[in-house]
This record gives C-alpha cells, sequence and structure tokens, in this order.
C-alpha cells in the first residue's frame, strides 16, 4: 500500500503539471513562485548537506538551486540555476512536477511574470535542516529516497557556523528548523541552536518535531530555545497515530510534551502546539474533540487541525467539505484552537506571509497582504506586515 501510494501520488503531480501548464497556455499566462521572488515566510530550504532546494516540497533533487558547499546563498539564489527556474515559470513551463502542489505558484499575465524574473528580494525566512534522518516512517514520506539525495545526513557545527553567519549576512530573521528529517535525534541540537542565537538574538526559529527525542534536560533545553515548537501526533491513541506515524510512540509523546510544558515553568516562549495531521480516519468530530481535550491537559497552548491531500486513501473529505470549521479560527488548509492565551510576541504569525489563508494571490505585483492581514487581526492574532 505504501508504494502504491508513493508511485499515485507521483503520477497524480505529473498530470497536474500538464493540466496546469495547458491551462496556463490556453490563458496566455506564465507562472510566479513567491519562493523563487524571496517573498514567503518560509519554503527555501538549506538541507543537511548544504544543497540549497527552491522549496519545502523538493522531495527528490530536483528543486535543488544550489550548494552552499561551494557558493555562498546569495549567489545560489541569484544564480543560474534559480534564474532559469524563473525564467522557466513565466514562459508558462515548471520546472519539476513538485512546483504543481507548491503553495507559492500562481499564474499570471505573461508580460507581468517576464517582469518579475529581474525583481528579485533576498529571503528574510528559511528552512533549516540540521540532518535529514528520521526515526519514523511516515506513509507519504520517501525515505528511500531521501537517504539517496543527502550526500550527507547531519551538518557539522562549523556547517552550522557558516549557514548562520551567512544568513545573518542577508538579513534572514525567521528560520524553520526542519525539514526532512527529525531535528531533536541530533545529539548536538543544543550547540546547533546556540549557535544559531549567539550569530542573530532575534532571530524567530520554530520546529516541527515528532516528539519521542524531546525528552532528556538538554533536550529541553534547546526547546526552550525556540519560539514556537509543534509536537507532530496524528491520533488521540497509538493504534490511530500509528496508521500514519509509523514508529510512533503515542504515550512517549504526550508525555514528553506534557513534560516540556512543566519544564518551561512561567517561561513566555516556546509556544507548545499539538500538530495533528487530518485524515480519513482520524478526523471525525468526536476524535478531534477529545483530542482538544488531552491538548489541554498537558497544558499545550494550541492545538492545530491540518488538512491532508495524501495519502490518498487517507483523504480527509469531510474536512475538505467544511466539517467542523466551529472548531477554532479556520484558514483553509488548518484550525487552530487556542488553550492559554500568552502575550502577542510568542503567538505563531502567519507561517506563510502571503495566501496562508487561502485567498487568490493573482498577482504577485499588485495583489496586496492587507486583506490576508486583516483576516488575521480580526481572528486576535499578530501579523507581519
Amino acid at each position: 500500500m505504501e508504494n502504491l501510494a508513493v508511485k499515485t501520488s507521483s503520477l497524480s503531480r505529473r498530470i497536474g503539471a500538464v493540466l496546469l501548464t495547458l491551462k496556463a497556455r490556453c490563458r496566455r499566462q506564465g507562472f510566479v513562485c513567491d519562493s523563487l521572488q524571496g517573498c514567503t515566510q518560509f519554503s527555501v530550504c538549506i538541507n543537511s548537506d548544504l544543497t540549497l532546494s527552491c522549496s519545502y516540497r523538493d522531495l527528490d533533487g530536483s528543486g535543488h538551486i544550489g550548494d552552499l558547499g561551494e557558493q555562498s546563498f546569495e549567489e545560489a539564489f541569484l544564480g543560474p540555476v534559480a534564474q532559469s527556474f524563473r525564467e522557466q515559470l513565466a514562459a508558462g513551463r515548471l520546472p519539476t512536477s513538485d512546483c504543481v502542489r507548491c503553495m507559492y505558484l500562481h499564474a499570471v499575465p505573461k508580460p507581468e511574470a517576464r517582469q518579475m524574473t529581474a525583481q528579485i528580494a533576498m529571503p528574510k525566512a528559511v528552512m533549516l535542516e540540521n540532518t535529514s534522518l528520521c526515526n519514523l516512517r511516515c506513509l507519504s514520506c520517501r525515505r528511500d529516497a531521501v537517504k539517496r539525495m543527502r550526500k550527507r545526513r547531519r551538518m557539522s557545527l562549523d556547517d552550522v557556523r557558516r549557514v548562520a553567519d551567512e544568513l545573518a549576512q542577508i538579513g534572514v530573521n525567521e528560520i524553520t528548523f526542519h525539514h526532512l528529517g527529525e531535528p531533536f535525534m541530533s545529539d548536538r541540537v543544543l550547540d546547533e541552536l546556540t549557535i544559531l542565537r549567539d550569530r542573530n538574538p532575534n532571530l524567530r526559529l520554530v520546529v516541527s518535531t515528532n516528539g519521542m527525542f524531546v525528552d532528556t534536560d538538554p533536550k529541553r533545553e534547546a526547546a526552550l530555545l525556540f519560539d514556537s515548537i509543534y509536537f507532530s501526533l496524528d491520533g488521540i491513541d497509538q493504534k490511530m497515530a500509528a496508521r500514519y506515524q509509523r514508529g510512533i510512540q503515542f504515550d512517549r509523546v504526550l508525555q514528553n510534551l506534557t513534560d516540556l510544558v512543566a519544564y518551561r515553568g512561567d517561561k513566555r516562549s516556546p509556544r507548545i502546539v499539538w500538530k495533528y495531521l487530518l485524515f480519513r480516519w482520524n478526523e471525525r468530530r468526536k476524535y478531534q474533540l477529545r483530542a482538544i481535550e488531552m491538548a489541554r491537559e498537558a497544558g499545550a497552548d494550541e492545538i492545530r487541525f491540518e488538512k491532508t491531500v495524501s495519502p490518498f486513501y487517507g483523504l480527509p473529505w469531510r474536512s475538505h467539505l467544511g466539517s467542523n470549521r466551529d472548531l477554532g479560527v479556520d484558514f483553509g488548509f488548518a484550525r487552530h484552537v487556542t488553550l492559554r492565551e500568552v502575550p502577542a510576541s510568542v503567538v505563531e504569525p502567519s507561517e506563510q506571509t502571503r495566501c496562508e489563508s487561502g485567498l487568490d494571490t493573482e498577482s504577485l505585483a499588485t495583489k496586496s497582504c492587507e486583506t490576508c492581514c486583516d483576516q488575521w487581526s480580526q481572528a486576535g492574532l499578530p501579523v507581519a506586515r
């Protein structure tokens, strides 16, 4: 079933890419990728072997645009590979089949798309993969492909220092500290985060973890260096969670979350969030209500329910049709249920400056973020304008 899911996902991406390009051709449109324009809250990813991916969707290496072992971040981001991607998009072609699933891709008139190839900003937020190793075998994760793709599976501390200096130099102010691995599998994670913090004390750090290794005081000290930490736990018991997160230990993760809340004490951060991916087998209202209750008992600040599209046989169709929208604040792809009020300075802003709320951003050049930001403000959440 796993191989079938991966093959079906690959086939659907290729078919989707063909259909999307045909649609753009008929409408005389090109494409613009916000990630390659440098204006997303996260997407461009520095991988564990120092290769640079254009998107977090780069699961097979086809989105590699450079190598920080051989060039600077700026040289890679403004270099020939990245520029070739922008020009292909402007012409109405997709550089990789993964583009079809990228939330940062949108169609615009071709003249505008061509104009945007020269209007590039250096990213202010990136993803950083300290390790590509993971203890789980989630259904939609191609672990074998990741192992083949990465030349090195862990960053050295010298690598982290170099990356920290590079990012400080170009003005990056936010790092999402994960990609295709489990960050806390690194026995040097505290040192890695300390280096990043020392290079830029005002840096915003966010992480998503399966939580199984946040189980010692050094790892908890590392966790306290984040502004927000997401514990991925996709169900309300072992059987339900392990259906997708193969290898997960439900009780252990929930206990680690609870222990981190206690270890944090009266500190204002990190904001501790239970991230619950929705599938056909765990999306019923009674399950979500029970998860909210369990998250509150554990002391989490928030629980977040995210809709998925993979594997195809696990599609949470009820959620995609709009069920349970009354549970929390609905932002299209996810619902947030706040369990503990905290100061605005530590509340998670929109993870994507644009289009997180599902708004139709038809033109990067002319569409403003004001409407999106206003929706976040009305929901009582801070925004970064």
